[in-house]
């Protein structure tokens, strides 16, 4: 299963700055400064872009480029001794003035960036734009000397973690596999079972200049295939201070649902997670997405599973708060096709009018899931089972014949390193038919005043025992009364 993120530690949205302070190194105009960004922090593509904001002119004082000074007056005297706050802050409002403004050099994230080989000391701003859309990218702010080389700063970014599980199958775990990537469920009519999912991920953090009516949506939609239904009533949206959902955590007031095709949208607004006056900002908090969803009677039975897509679009620009953020992540539940051939005992003949009734469960003869009855073929298709314990009693044999003894048979899912891949296997006459993908049985019914049958191989292996016993008593009969005749 793709996975694009799943249960990780997550880098702080509001990440280092680094603004590098070099000791002066004597240079010629044309040796102009090089410095090397390199992919980090989940950043593995992008363009780099370089700005001059600012140069030491000929007098010797620091001045702005035209269009970067910024709406307050900053002490190039005082840049040096800027906390990590101060450096971001300054740096994304720089770069808010890029627009418009010609780059010095421009290369791919890990490639060298060349700066003007006429200025002898300036401030550069270094703006990534990336395909990564998974991450929330930083402007990085430094300090050149002419004829520096630097071999690289290491990409300021944060991944936004999003994560899909399922967590239980009719509230119990036992059947999802330890990720909660995927489970097996039951769509059988009669024996549906429901299926409990969780969707989590974080709110991005932005520069403290960026509103809230400047933030882009925040969305998380779900994406059924065509076997599943979701059922809207169910869904219920968190907000929590870490990345564990708990009792304690309290619903997200503000966040809106949406039907979407088949599906739904969870969505914040940007004036949500950071409100203009009030309420607190939610940047940086967890949000978690529960619902429920049961397969349906379009359900694929087999290896070819019930997948259930989820994406989460975003602002991944930390300047601005827009940005082309995605996320993705997948689940899927698998079901099994179970067939009964029902066999007669004396012709070996596929036999119709067969009725059965199929319980789930360890306990007694479990649950009731229906009642069945042979075709003109003499089939019985259970479309839609799970793992599990299951009791299959004959109700009434054809006229005729006679019904065999309950079949417990237990059904359990195939796993490839930890998840299942919808294949199963079964005890206790079933046998898992791989060309095309269903468990299979056949269960011979006696004829009235034959051996009591048990269905399937169990009768056979009755039949053949007793007709050896019998074999071996004719045996030692003759032997005796041939020695009885010597004897004489």
């Amino acid at each position: 299963m793709k996975k694009s993120f799943k249960k990780v530690g997550v880098a702080v949205l509001a990440a280092t700055m680094i603004m590098s302070m070099a000791s002066a190194v004597p240079a010629f105009a044309a040796d102009g400064a090089t410095i090397k960004v390199n992919a980090a922090n989940g950043v593995t593509t992008g363009t780099c872009s370089m700005y001059l904001v600012a140069q030491v002119n000929g007098l010797g004082n620091w001045q702005w480029e035209s269009g970067f000074a910024p709406s307050t007056t900053v002490s190039f005297d005082d840049i040096a001794n800027y906390t990590e706050a101060q450096i971001k802050s300054l740096a994304n409002e720089l770069a808010r003035k890029t627009a418009g403004a010609a780059a010095v050099d421009t290369a791919k994230v890990g490639e060298t960036l060349t700066a003007d080989g006429s200025v002898e000391n300036g401030y550069y701003l270094i703006v990534t734009t990336t395909s990564d859309a998974g991450v929330v990218v930083e402007p990085i702010l430094v300090e050149l000397k002419a004829g520096e080389n630097h071999n690289g700063l290491d990409m300021k970014a944060s991944e936004i973690p999003f994560d899909k599980k399922i967590t239980a199958v009719d509230g119990k775990s036992g059947r999802v596999s330890t990720s909660g990537d995927t489970a097996t469920a039951a769509n059988i009519t009669g024996g549906v079972e429901v299926v409990s999912y969780q969707l989590s991920s974080q709110l991005p953090t932005y520069d403290s200049g960026v509103a809230g009516t400047e933030i882009k949506d925040f969305t998380i939609t779900d994406n059924p295939s065509a076997g599943l239904d979701i059922d809207l009533t169910s869904v219920r949206v968190y907000i929590s201070d870490d990345d564990e959902l708990t009792d304690a955590d309290s619903t997200l007031v503000g966040a809106t649902l949406s039907t979407v095709k088949r599906g739904f949208a969870v969505t914040v607004s940007g004036e949500t997670i950071k409100p203009a006056t009030g309420a607190a900002s939610l940047e940086g908090k967890y949000v978690f997405v529960t619902f429920d969803g049961t397969l349906n009677a379009s359900a694929n039975l087999g290896t070819a599973g019930n997948p259930n897509e989820a994406v989460l679009t975003y602002g991944n620009d930390y300047s601005t708060g827009q940005g082309d953020g995605r996320k993705e992540d997948e689940v899927t539940v698998f079901a099994i096709e179970t067939i009964l051939d029902k066999l007669a005992g004396d012709t070996g003949n596929k036999l119709p009018d067969a009725e059965f009734a199929l319980y789930r469960g360890t306990s007694a003869r479990g649950t009731k899931i229906g009642d069945y009855k042979t075709d003109t073929n003499g089939r019985i298709d259970f479309k839609g089972l799970a793992e599990g314990d299951y009791y299959l009693v004959e109700t009434k044999a054809p006229s005729g014949y006679k019904a065999v003894n309950d079949i417990k048979f237990t059904i359990t899912g195939t796993k490839v390193t930890g998840e299942y891949n919808g294949e199963f296997s079964a005890s206790n006459t079933f046998r898992w038919v791989a060309a095309d993908e269903t468990l299979n049985a056949e269960i011979t019914d006696p004829v009235v005043g034959g051996l009591p049958g048990t269905g399937g191989m169990g009768t056979i292996l009755f039949t053949v025992g007793g007709s050896a016993i019998v074999l071996m008593a004719g045996v030692l009969f003759v032997f005796y009364m041939k020695k009885k005749r010597v004897e004489e």
